[in-house]
């Protein structure tokens, strides 16, 4: 069915020049409960060399990823799973609003396995939703969107 992925390859890091002078990599906070998800997204950024070099930071709570993004100034774009909780749960909706207030410029992609809530994830605030599972191809789309990435 599916190959397992190498989880063992090192993430690579490009390095974006700042107006000092300075090399400061670029990084992607990927906040997801499903452990085996998170890495996969993950997997896929290095296998299909997405964002070259761009760090992938992997978050399991709604808390884990906030803090990662109020630490690192190089943070460019987060993706939350909007159901951080279970099926029920609308946490990543939370997520969401606090990095628009509190980052305006960080673009945010929401992810869900239930179609029905991209609506109200655009209407929260983020820049893009994907509908879980999805492919490469549709992540590509979401990068685009969000400025990250150049239509092919």
């Amino acid at each position: 069915m599916f190959e397992p992925l190498d989880l063992t390859a090192k993430p690579f890091s490009v390095m974006v020049i700042s107006k000092g002078g300075d090399k400061v990599p670029k990084k992607i906070v990927i906040i997801e409960d499903n452990a085996g998800l998170r890495e996969t997204i993950a997997e896929v950024f290095r296998v299909f060399d997405l964002l070259r070099g761009t760090e992938v930071c992997l978050c399991a709570t709604a808390e884990e990823g906030l803090s990662a993004v109020s630490e690192d100034s190089s943070v460019v774009a987060v993706m939350t799973d909007i159901g951080l909780l279970g099926d029920d749960d609308d946490s990543g909706l939370d997520v969401i609003k606090v990095v628009k207030r509190q980052w305006p410029s960080v673009p945010v992609i929401g992810m869900s396995g239930r179609p029905a809530m991209a609506a109200e994830t655009l209407a929260t605030g983020a820049n893009c939703f994907l509908a879980k599972p999805f492919m490469v191809s549709g992540l590509k789309v979401a990068l685009v969107k969000i400025g990250l990435l150049k239509e092919e």
